[in-house]
């Protein structure tokens, strides 16, 4: 489901129709390149916009739960750490399936949750951190 910051109420479907082989390893963060499938005249090239990927409905057509995945090295003692009001809090969270760099949080993440992708050691809960770039 696609969403532009121009427009937040109007949503789009979408498909993946290309994943980067490359990470960016200091943002963190790979290429994905969605088609839209319903474009309207709102849409502009180079617009911002925000991806919320759901997985494929298990057998039987019931709705699927989205999916969360992290970076691998996000997860540290079972737990990731969230910002939030610059604080860095701990949440207990449950993994999946790893796939590359990335491992699948069944239980503790809520999808769009900013995550601190590389806790340095001895963070504790409810620390005082500022954003990458602020």
């Amino acid at each position: 489901i696609v969403t532009t910051d121009a427009y937040p109420d109007r949503k789009y479907e979408g498909l993946i129709r290309q994943i980067s082989p490359e990470a960016n390893r200091q943002k963190a963060t790979v290429q994905v390149k969605v088609k839209i499938l319903n474009p309207d005249d709102y849409l502009r090239p180079e617009m911002n916009a925000s991806v919320a990927f759901l997985g494929d409905p298990p057998a039987g057509g019931a709705p699927s739960r989205r999916q969360v995945s992290v970076p691998a090295s996000a997860v540290r003692g079972g737990a990731v750490f969230v910002f939030r009001d610059g604080k860095a809090l701990r949440r207990a969270v449950r993994t999946g399936a790893r796939r590359g760099t990335a491992v699948t949080v069944e239980q503790g993440l809520e999808a769009g949750e900013v995550v601190i992708v590389n806790p340095p050691e001895g963070l504790k809960d409810g620390a005082r951190v500022r954003a990458a770039g602020a």
